[in-house]
């Protein structure tokens, strides 16, 4: 799993499956016409993939976390995005039987909307989904 400039759009996420030899099976790219960025990958309970990361291409505004739900053949089953108007970053995710649990950071930024350099601080964040990354909670967590 990697992230790649493609002509059309700015980052994409590329997921390449290879054999035991080493060839590779597939390669699909996820994302838009912005920036897409992967910073975890999990293997799912249903023998597909997980990618969890962020995104410019979808959401509320500026980096939203992005998770992608994918098939053994790399095909998209869905996706989703969390996120309010300043960024919020994806670092880690895990699987549960009931859905996935995430780790992220998001900007807590000062209330004048019209100020153009805020300043923000970092928060460390939990969301968690059911199985379809429909989102059930989240909460701020102290580091």
């Amino acid at each position: 799993m990697f992230t790649v400039h493609t002509n059309n759009r700015q980052t994409d996420i590329v997921l390449s499956k290879t054999n035991g030899e080493g060839n590779e099976e597939w390669v699909k790219y996820y994302g838009g016409k912005g920036y897409d960025y992967a910073s975890d990958l999990i293997a799912t309970r249903d023998g597909g993939y997980l990618i969890l990361g962020e995104t410019s291409s979808y959401g509320n505004g500026n980096n939203d976390i992005y998770i992608v739900k994918v098939t053994e053949l790399g095909r998209q089953e869905w996706q989703n995005t969390f996120g309010e108007r300043y960024n919020e970053y994806g670092k880690s995710v895990r699987e549960t039987e009931y859905g996935y649990y995430i780790y992220g950071t998001r900007q807590d930024c000062s209330a004048d909307s019209d100020d153009p350099t805020p300043d923000c601080l970092t928060l460390n964040l939990i969301i968690r989904t059911d199985q379809k990354g429909k989102q059930l909670y989240n909460a701020d967590v102290a580091k």
